[in-house]
């Protein structure tokens, strides 16, 4: 029986620290992807996506997937009226910045917000492709390929309704 192990790391894109381990760990061929939260400053993330190139090898593509959140960050869509389109899945920090709330105050009750998600998730998947897309263009040469999702603190497997949208962006 043969297999083969991939080795993954999550959270790429926001948090400078976790960021270093993913550049070291790649730079010595110890991982085969990362999941990228994507709901942060474009131009961060873009310049983070930038330097994640650079530490590709020369003869090799490097996988990426969209880490689909509604416990981290801020919403990508719903910006008309955060509150309207949102509700209590958000709160604003006292900066005045609109967040998702921490994964142990997750609002069940998102039931009438299934488009309003669906949205979220298609924003943040055409965000990383994008992205993705313009820094290969602009270093010259596909080295960065997004071909996976995943769910940050697993709150899609436990909402059955949540998980069937997750499917059906992560197939389109």
């Amino acid at each position: 029986m043969s297999f083969k192990l991939i080795v993954n790391a999550d959270d790429f894109g926001p948090i400078d620290f976790i960021n270093q381990g993913v550049y070291h760990h790649l730079s010595q061929g110890n991982i085969d992807s990362t999941q990228v939260l994507v709901n942060m400053d474009p131009a961060k993330l873009k310049a983070n996506l930038k330097r994640l190139y650079g530490y590709v090898p020369a003869d090799r593509t490097f996988d990426l997937g969209v880490h689909f959140t509604l416990t981290s960050g801020g919403p990508l869509s719903g910006h008309e009226n955060n509150y309207a389109a949102w509700g209590s899945m958000v709160e604003t920090t006292k900066e005045g910045i609109t967040q998702f709330k921490d994964y142990t105050k997750f609002d069940y009750t998102y039931g009438n917000r299934i488009n309003v998600i669906q949205k979220e998730f298609e924003a943040q998947r055409d965000v990383l492709v994008r992205l993705t897309k313009e820094v290969n263009s602009e270093m010259g040469n596909v080295k960065l390929v997004v071909n996976s999702v995943s769910n940050h603190h697993n709150i899609f497997t436990i909402a059955p309704d949540l998980f069937e949208v997750y499917v059906k962006v992560a197939e389109e």
